[in-house]
């Protein structure tokens, strides 16, 4: 089952090159791991502009407001233009948007 988020920004990891920290339109805290002679993820990450749209084959729950993308989890980015996500979220629709790719 695939998972997918809205995101809207990076946060600051403090150095750490073990996982980068994202913030969804849910305001949730979404920390995306990664071992160390695999680092694939975390670049293609770091080349999107906010918001996009993530899709990965597992993401763990770890509080209400606090979840997590494992190192071995696989990820994609839909091919779509910042500029229209924002477009979305701004008019209300981001969760009609998750409802419509499948996602939660």
């Amino acid at each position: 089952m695939k998972k997918i988020l809205i995101v809207t920004g990076f946060e600051a990891t403090a150095g750490r090159s073990d996982c980068l920290y994202l913030r969804d339109h849910r305001q949730r805290l979404c920390t995306v791991l990664t071992a160390a002679d695999q680092r694939v993820n975390l670049q293609s990450l770091l080349q999107q502009q906010a918001p996009f749209v993530l899709f990965s084959d597992r993401l763990e729950t770890l509080a209400a407001d606090r979840l997590q993308i494992p190192a071995d989890a696989m990820i994609s980015v839909m091919p779509a233009a910042s500029g229209s996500i924002q477009a979305l979220l701004e008019s209300g629709q981001a969760e009609q948007l998750l409802l419509q790719l499948g996602g939660f």
